[in-house]
């Protein structure tokens, strides 16, 4: 193998710097649009692989009393088995079936990491929902009780 064959920033070079100006010039324009045509479509990749898909969960946190609530939203029409909430990647709650609709998990109750429940005036910041293999990332709004 020659040193050009191993080294392809060498073939290229050659490539770009032959004796003819105007195929030289030619090469190099097709060169540059070839690369600006591969930039964009990988960034059009990116944009609709990144979009994802839209969560079936709103949630929010509602302080009150006697306990403050994390309230799932589920627009699915069916119930879901095994649930899993977890807070800010610390606090788990397992439902067994989660309903349709608003569910109310009380974070001082239904939630524990190694066993303990958060302190009374714990105030999530983000909250994810797993069911089996996949996983959603669910942004926590804030409501007060009317």
């Amino acid at each position: 193998m020659t040193a050009a064959a191993t080294r392809p920033w060498d073939a290229l070079r050659a490539w770009l710097l032959t004796p003819d100006a105007s195929g030289r010039l030619e090469r190099l324009r097709k060169l540059v649009l070839g690369a600006l045509a591969a930039q964009t479509l990988l960034t059009l990749v990116y944009v609709v692989a990144a979009s994802g898909r839209d969560s079936p969960f709103d949630a929010w946190y509602q302080p009150g009393f006697p306990s403050n609530l994390v309230v799932v939203h589920y627009h699915g029409s069916r119930d879901l088995p095994d649930v899993r909430v977890v807070l800010d990647d610390r606090f788990e709650a397992t439902i067994p079936h989660l309903a349709p609709g608003p569910n109310g998990l009380q974070i001082d109750r239904d939630f524990a990491a190694d066993g303990r429940a958060p302190a009374a005036d714990y105030r999530p910041t983000r909250l994810e929902v797993r069911v089996k293999d996949d996983h959603y990332e669910v942004p926590l709004g804030i409501r007060t009780a009317r």
